[in-house]
């Protein structure tokens, strides 16, 4: 029986599964390969297969802090786009992020009730098992392929995620984070005097 909306996901998976192969050549993700194209570039391609950008912001800098009090720090030097893509049945929904407008990572959010095994199965008949898990009761799995990672991860709200990243450019966007969460609470500190 195949997954609800899994067309998608699917591409994203022969993408993933063709790496690091075909990492020179157009990817079935509409031709987008994290690492190699733009935001404009994505967003042509976008409109072009009859999907719909539904919103583009700034990425949070606290994303990767624990907070008691989170806030939205943003990250002008990352943008994450909010795709809905036309499908059988309903939509599906897609985020691609980019740091300094190059695309580094491509995310399809799965809602709760979304079975996860599925994908977790085809993953590990591709790949075996996931790096550094031997069985499936963690709450996420990675699959490091060269300059790239896919990532199968359940949600605190159910459902689950499946992302794919140029690991280098990650690293870029932790650092990038780290620096606006710093600038902003220095500029807090400067103009309250105290935290």
């Amino acid at each position: 029986m195949p997954l609800p909306n899994a067309t998608p996901a699917r591409w994203l998976m022969a993408a993933c599964l063709a790496l690091p192969a075909y990492a020179q050549t157009s990817l079935p993700l509409f031709g987008l390969l994290p690492g190699s194209h733009t935001r404009e570039q994505a967003q042509h391609t976008i409109l072009a297969q009859q999907a719909h950008i539904t919103g583009e912001f700034y990425g949070n800098a606290q994303e990767a802090f624990l907070s008691a009090a989170p806030e939205n720090i943003p990250n002008k030097r990352v943008i994450i786009m909010h795709v809905t893509m036309p499908q059988h049945g309903g939509s599906q929904e897609l985020q691609l992020a980019f740091l300094d407008d190059t695309l580094y990572q491509v995310r399809f959010d799965y809602p709760a009730g979304s079975p996860i095994d599925p994908l977790y199965s085809e993953l590990t008949v591709r790949y075996g098992l996931p790096a550094g898990h031997g069985n499936k009761q963690v709450a996420a799995y990675s699959w490091p392929q060269g300059a790239y990672t896919l990532l199968l991860q359940k949600q605190l709200a159910g459902g689950h995620t499946l992302t794919w990243q140029h690991n280098a450019l990650a690293r870029q966007v932790s650092t990038t984070n780290t620096e606006a969460y710093a600038a902003h609470i220095r500029s807090k500190k400067r103009t309250t005097g105290y935290f």
